[in-house]
């Protein structure tokens, strides 16, 4: 019989809806490409997107984010939109449309971030790139990170 190796596991502190969402993302992966470890991922995150359901499982801890230094002294920061939080130039949103674009055709993620992605897809929404599907998730998107 083969001897069994250790593998190592990490514990991320995840709120109810980013679990959910993640297993989503997993079911989705193996739906569509059959990929061996969004299996993995769903054994894991189903059964404890149940739980977190059925109420059979209490959070870890709670996080309460801490004021940044505008809001600190006063002023209201939580009324800045989305495109004044991306903010670049014209040019540098299009290398980003680029390369995220180059990203989805070679299904290679890792030269991109967050903010990268926002960039490439604000250029993409404002210069109609977008399918009317991505417009529509966009625009969600921007309700959603603007409330």
């Amino acid at each position: 019989m083969p001897a069994k190796t250790a593998t190592k596991s990490y514990r991320p502190s995840l709120d109810a809806d980013t679990i959910k969402y993640l297993s989503q993302l997993a079911t989705r992966e193996f739906a569509t490409n059959n990929h061996p470890l969004a299996l993995r991922a769903i054994g894991k995150l189903a059964p404890f997107v149940a739980k977190i359901e059925a109420g059979a499982v209490k959070p870890s801890h709670t996080y309460t984010p801490k004021q940044d230094i505008m809001e600190q002294l006063g002023e209201v920061s939580s009324e800045v939109t989305h495109s004044e939080v991306t903010h670049t130039d014209p040019a540098t949103q299009e290398e980003a449309y680029k390369l995220w674009r180059e990203a989805i055709t070679n299904n290679d993620f890792s030269l991109l971030n967050i903010d990268l992605i926002a960039q490439a897809k604000d250029y993409a929404y404002l210069n109609d790139l977008l399918t009317t599907e991505e417009e529509e998730e966009y625009e969600r998107s921007l309700n959603i990170t603007n409330k």
